[in-house]
């Protein structure tokens, strides 16, 4: 973590950035990883994996235990150098890149519906039904009587 001590006064955009990505990890409200850890909640103990949910809360409680001491890091300590973090510069088009991603983690994190609806409509692509469809042959024409 002393590496990454004071990155927030250095370069705010990658210090917010993974700060984001660390919170969606940990399964932090308004985000997506939230929303994903959530789903998997519901749907262990709605089917019955009481163990299988607690293990998810247990290691969720064990990964803040590594995520929250980076991001206190680099918005609660000071850089240890003056030149820390002097050669970390991003070209723009990657910044774009991690703003884009970012937003993509809280745009799916407070308004989830868009995202599933597209992971439905994916799914639905791969069903059974759907495929068969397409690699059941054509039925033959029907004989017709010789003269």
């Amino acid at each position: 973590t002393d590496d990454l001590a004071g990155l927030a006064e250095s370069d705010p955009l990658l210090a917010l950035t993974m700060a984001i990505w660390m919170l969606s990890l940990l399964g932090f409200p308004g985000t997506a990883g939230f929303i994903g850890k959530w789903y998997i909640l519901a749907t262990a103990t709605g089917g019955g994996y009481t163990t299988l949910a607690i293990v998810l809360v247990l290691t969720s409680v064990v990964s803040a235990g590594y995520y929250l001491p980076v991001i206190m890091s680099m918005y609660m300590k000071p850089r240890l150098h003056e030149q820390s973090h002097a050669e970390t510069r991003l070209p723009g088009l990657v910044r774009a890149m991690l703003v884009a991603s970012m937003i993509v983690t809280i745009f799916f994190g407070i308004w989830p519906n868009k995202a599933l609806d597209l992971a439905q409509r994916g799914g639905n692509s791969f069903s059974v039904e759907r495929i068969t469809s397409y690699a059941t042959p054509m039925p033959l024409p029907p004989a017709h009587p010789g003269p």
